[in-house]
């Protein structure tokens, strides 16, 4: 069972990590964990999520971008794409989708995730204003928030249908 006083944690009420911060720089994009989509694996979360620009009306696009071996030539791969990305997609909720998927098909990553409690998760990163904590702690933050959704998702009890 996990809970706030999590050996982890040791009591904190704030999760901060950045780039080089194990255990939890294993949620980044970048970090080599595979993830099953749609019947096809890929190899890391920001493959699923750059191609998921594109997977529904262009899905040869996407195929290029899962193909891709390095993972430093995904974003300049994809952003050569643009114009034909989905006009209703969304980052925030596909980002989330990723991570949710991440976290389920990799069960380090879900105990990491499930032993912050209900700590604030900030992701340290002052260069990032949106998806960090930007320069002098101002920025949104998002990808710390897409966790802690993640994370109280995974935290809900499973309705059985026993009941």
């Amino acid at each position: 069972m996990h809970n706030e006083s999590s050996p982890i944690l040791n009591g904190a009420t704030t999760v901060r990590f950045n780039q080089e911060a194990p255990p939890y720089n294993a949620f980044l994009n970048h970090s080599p964990y595979r993830i099953l989509y749609r019947r096809v694996i890929y190899p890391s979360a920001l493959h699923l999520l750059e191609a998921t620009k594109f997977i529904d009306q262009h899905p040869e696009i996407g195929e290029i971008i899962r193909k891709i071996p390095r993972i430093s030539d995904v974003f300049p791969a994809a952003d050569g794409f643009q114009h034909l990305k989905s006009v209703d997609w969304d980052i925030i909720s596909k980002q989330e989708e990723v991570l949710y998927l991440k976290v389920e098909q990799h069960p380090d990553l879900r105990s990491f995730l499930l032993d912050t409690g209900d700590a604030e998760i900030i992701y340290e990163n002052t260069a990032d204003a949106y998806w960090g904590s930007g320069p002098q702690n101002k920025g949104k933050n998002e990808f710390g928030k897409a966790l802690m959704r993640v994370r109280e998702r995974l935290q809900r009890p499973s309705t059985s249908w026993l009941a």
